[in-house]
């Protein structure tokens, strides 16, 4: 969620549309983007109108951007804890108050501030501008990194860069609503965004998760997740409690009619149950409330994917990286305006499995009705641990017999490798990992394959992101029965994803010869490799004299 990035925008609109969800219904209550010229990503403001003092404004933050200190702009950054964990607090404190049909004396306003990261960037700019146009912010809350218990005490409360009176007051707030213990540190510099309010003149408190370096190790790092601030919400929870009574104590206010209890409905409507699918599949579900709908959550074996808020309700879910042959359930998740919820059924589904010659058929050579005149699908023979074309052909096709890799996928027999010879690599996911999936060798003169004669082989390989770290090493063998294998040359995919690599060489003299493809993730060129991603395919065919 860097905050010049096209997905720091997008996440922060995505927080925009929660709030809106929430606050459904409530014409008092108003959801808007700040937006900032020097940057792409906008800061989120949530404002409830105060009833009898709309003037005076009670504000509570937290900011939305996270960071990867080591590569800011393409580093992985998922900031659990600093500060998804602090927006998750104010997004919790809105929905209590929007559920119980809240409404305050003074004006509410909850930001979620763009480019903390960046040196405060958002807060700035809008402490600045909230005192140039004289707003009369009575207090203001900071909520950054409230998940990690680090510290014996619960909630410490920074006595730099805030102001001494208010601390005193949320102090009272911590043992009054939170009960929890307490005590104060010092961050040392202006470390969050209560900083930009103090110096523009505004009353400022900061409560943290701990004291002072025995806060989260793993920030601004990739490790900033869940897991590692324990794997629940427990210590956040502590905070939400602190921030409800801040708002109840300094905004005042009462209590409207509560938000109905009466949950929604929902079903998938498609795919159907026991559906074998493939490919990009369109989830779709109908949903029904006797308010209204706010979203609908579309989940695969219980993780979420993807959301839609307008009817007819769906996603679309990629099925490639799925392994053939699993079977998955699918269910969708929705929300009406009380923030009640309802799950539906779910519906069982399989990845297709790609059809695989019938090894046991005994029709080995027969032509594929894709394959040219003349040409062979290879079949697997068990004496030789691999597919092999019996007789004379023009070509010979492993059409799909080596589509995956080892257990990724659905390559039957694999390694695939003559006598079993050379291993593939284990890790990955089918078809997001290093793959060969096809071999074929023809003729470029139109007769049968035959010694000394030019010959065409081409590899339908299977790339990861990068495909420029990727190789493909192809070796040719005289004798299959006992191979020396000879390098033909190394080759690097062009795309990621699956792509097609061609070259020509020479036939040498013998009978039933060989090809061998070995496909890398960087690693050194040989026939046989022991990479963790390595894949390795042989072909076995018969050449005229």
């Amino acid at each position: 969620r860097y905050y010049t990035s096209d997905l720091g925008k997008t996440s922060a609109t995505w927080v925009k549309t929660q709030w809106e969800t929430l606050a459904q219904g409530r014409s008092d209550v108003t959801v808007e983007a700040f937006t900032h010229a020097a940057f792409a990503q906008p800061s989120i403001i949530l404002t409830i109108t105060g009833q009898t003092k709309p003037t005076e404004v009670v504000v509570l933050g937290g900011h939305l951007d996270s960071i990867n200190g080591s590569n800011p702009t393409n580093g992985t950054a998922p900031g659990a804890d600093d500060d998804a964990s602090g927006i998750a607090v104010l997004t919790e404190v809105i929905r209590t108050l929007m559920v119980n049909g809240y409404k305050p004396e003074r004006t509410l306003k909850f930001m979620g501030y763009a480019g903390e990261e960046g040196g405060l960037r958002g807060s700035k700019e809008i402490a600045a501008k909230y005192k140039t146009d004289k707003v009369d912010v009575v207090g203001v809350l900071q909520l950054d990194m409230t998940n990690y218990k680090g510290s014996t005490s619960d909630i410490v409360i920074f006595t730099d860069y805030t102001d001494s009176a208010q601390n005193a007051f949320v102090s009272t707030l911590v043992d009054t609503y939170a009960k929890v213990t307490r005590s104060t540190s010092a961050c040392g510099y202006a470390c969050s965004d209560h900083a930009s309010w103090t110096s523009n003149g505004f009353r400022s408190s900061m409560p943290f998760e701990a004291e002072m370096g025995d806060d989260n190790p793993f920030i601004h790092t990739a490790n900033d997740t869940l897991a590692n601030s324990g794997g629940n919400v427990d210590h956040s929870m502590k905070f939400a409690k602190l921030a409800v009574g801040f708002v109840g104590e300094l905004a005042k206010g009462g209590f409207g009619p509560i938000r109905d209890g009466t949950p929604p409905t929902v079903s998938i409507t498609a795919p159907a149950g026991g559906a074998t699918v493939t490919g990009v599949v369109t989830i779709s579900a109908e949903a029904a409330d006797n308010v209204g709908i706010g979203r609908v959550r579309f989940m695969v074996d219980g993780s979420n994917i993807g959301m839609d808020q307008t009817p007819p309700y769906s996603f679309t879910w990629d099925t490639s990286d799925e392994v053939p042959g699993s079977t998955h359930v699918l269910t969708a998740m929705a929300f009406d305006s009380s923030a009640n919820s309802a799950t539906s059924a779910g519906v069982s589904v399989t990845i297709a499995v790609p059809t695989v010659p019938d090894a046991g058929s005994g029709d080995a050579g027969v032509v594929d009705a894709g394959v040219p005149p003349g040409g062979a699908i290879a079949l697997y023979e068990d004496a030789r641990k691999t597919v092999a074309c019996a007789g004379l052909s023009k070509s010979c096709d492993s059409d799909v017999a080596f589509v995956g890799r080892g257990a990724l996928g659905p390559e039957p027999h694999a390694p695939n490798t003559i006598a079993s010879s050379c291993a593939d690599g284990a890790q990955g996911k089918f078809h997001t990992d290093e793959s060969i999936d096809r071999l074929v060798i023809s003729s470029t003169n139109g007769e049968v394959l035959k010694a000394g004669a030019t010959v065409k082989i081409e590899a339908t390989v299977f790339a990861y992101t990068t495909p420029a770290n990727d190789k493909l090493d192809l070796y040719s063998a005289a004798n299959a029965a006992s191979p020396s294998w000879v390098l033909i040359g190394t080759f690097t995919p062009a795309v990621k994803g699956a792509s097609t690599i061609s070259t020509t060489f020479t036939l040498p003299p013998g009978g039933v010869q060989a090809i061998r493809a070995r496909m890398r993730y960087k690693g050194a060129v040989g026939a046989c490799g022991t990479g963790t991603y390595d894949d390795h395919d042989d072909l076995v065919f018969a050449v005229a004299p």
